[in-house]
Parts: C-alpha cells; sequence; structure tokens
C-alpha cells in the first residue's frame, strides 16, 4: 500500500504461473486495485491452463466486476502513459494493418496518452466515440463532434478529422457502397456542421483540461435523404 502512494505502478503481469484469483480478489476488495492490466507470453506460458492472452487476461477482470471502461484503460493507455511512449508492439499492429480507434466514452481517453501517440507519429485510423447512458454525463462529452473538435485543437487537419471520422470507418465496416462519402449513387446519410471561432474548454476522462480555439458544432442530420428532425413522421420511423 505505501509503495502504491509513493507512485510505484502494480502491473498485473499474469503468465503462467503468476496469477492467483484468491489473491487478486482479495486485493480488489481491499482497494489494491491494479494501474496497468498486462500479460507475460511465452514459450512456456502460452501452454498453461491460464491462457495468459492479454484479452483473456482483460476478460479475467471483467468478470471481478471491473468496468469495462477500466480495464481497456489498464490495459491501453495506463501502459503507455506509464513509459511515456508508443509500444512496439503497437507499432507493429499497425504496420500489419491493425486499425487505431478513438472509442472515447466516459473512461477512455486521455491527453496525456494521446499527445504523446501524435507526436510520434502514432494517429488514429479512426475517430469515434463511445456513446452509452453512462458516458453521455461524464465531463469528457464523448459525442462525436466533440470527440472531433478535441483533434481538431490538437493540431489535426479539419480534412483528416472529417475523414477519419466519416470515410474510414465506412470502408472499415465495408457494407454498404461509398459509405461515408459525398459520392454520386452514396446512400444520403449527411452531417451538417459549422465550425465555430473561438476560445473553448475540452477536459478528457482524467480531467486534464486543454483549451482550443473553435469547435466542430452539429446543426442537421439527413438520413436516407431526409432531414431529421420537426416534423417527425407518425408512426415514428426513419429510412
Amino acid at each position: 500500500m505505501a509503495a502504491k502512494r509513493r507512485g510505484v505502478l502494480i502491473d498485473v503481469g499474469h503468465g503462467g504461473g503468476s496469477f492467483d484469483f484468491t489473491v487478486c480478489e482479495a486485493a480488489l476488495q481491499q482497494g489494491f486495485t491494479p494501474d496497468i492490466i498486462s500479460s507475460d507470453v511465452h514459450a512456456v506460458s502460452v501452454n498453461t491452463p491460464g491462457k495468459p492472452f492479454l484479452p483473456w487476461v482483460m476478460s479475467k477482470f471483467l468478470g471481478l466486476g471491473m468496468p469495462l471502461e477500466q480495464v481497456v484503460t489498464l490495459a491501453t493507455a495506463a501502459p503507455a502513459k506509464a513509459i511515456g511512449k508508443v509500444l512496439a508492439a503497437a507499432l507493429e499492429a499497425k504496420k500489419r494493418g491493425v486499425l487505431i480507434d478513438v472509442g472515447h466514452g466516459g473512461g477512455s481517453f486521455d491527453y496525456t496518452v494521446c499527445e504523446a501517440a501524435l507526436q510520434q507519429g502514432f494517429t488514429p485510423d479512426i475517430i469515434s466515440s463511445d456513446v452509452h447512458s453512462l458516458s453521455v454525463n461524464t465531463p469528457g462529452k464523448p459525442f462525436l463532434p466533440w470527440v472531433m473538435s478535441k483533434f481538431l485543437n490538437l493540431g489535426m487537419p479539419l480534412e483528416q478529422v472529417v475523414t477519419l471520422a466519416t470515410a474510414a470507418p465506412a470502408q472499415a465496416i465495408n457494407r454498404v457502397p461509398k459509405l461515408g462519402t459525398l459520392q454520386v449513387g452514396a446512400p444520403a446519410d449527411l452531417s451538417m456542421v459549422e465550425i465555430v471561432e473561438g476560445p473553448v474548454d475540452f477536459v478528457d476522462t482524467r480531467q486534464n483540461t486543454r483549451k482550443g480555439q473553435r469547435w466542430i458544432k452539429p446543426m442537421q442530420t439527413v438520413k436516407a435523404g431526409r432531414p431529421f428532425g420537426r416534423p417527425y413522421p407518425t408512426p415514428f420511423a426513419w429510412p
């Protein structure tokens, strides 16, 4: 406990013989939570019954009652922040074609991590939000236009921000031809926004604040060629 108070980071490091449910459960019950969720995968540990692959280790903590966003943060943002540089495994994954998705929710966006990653050229492939009944009430306001505004004020060009929030995820999903574009024959799903110029304050999920000079304000949504809003159709439905 004293070491944790001094700033010593508690790393799970689940390997072939270093994770005991009884110990972990007791620690969590006493409020002694890990700072990092990681695995210790090597030629021996991969064949042990505990299966110390990171997603499986994360699943164990999920099963122990840890909220999903916290589990994801401790396995991604937390270790990146701890070492101050992008993990080599993440760089290799990106080279292999693994898509890096922002997924800004109620507990999964840290300015200090994001800024360090951008400075090292580790940019996201998709800008997205994680909106649900809990995250919508958090200070970070993870609504997509607001998330896009954060990246806009981190120095990312407007065109890139828009592309990563529209065409890029549409291409990744690959569900409908030309989705996420304004090409002739594309689905007429549009978002009309205004770029508001002026001082603005942002906050991440760790209460880190940043000043900005402009933000993206949603003005109108068009779904399948029909503007969304009053008067609403009866019965209520949209193409």
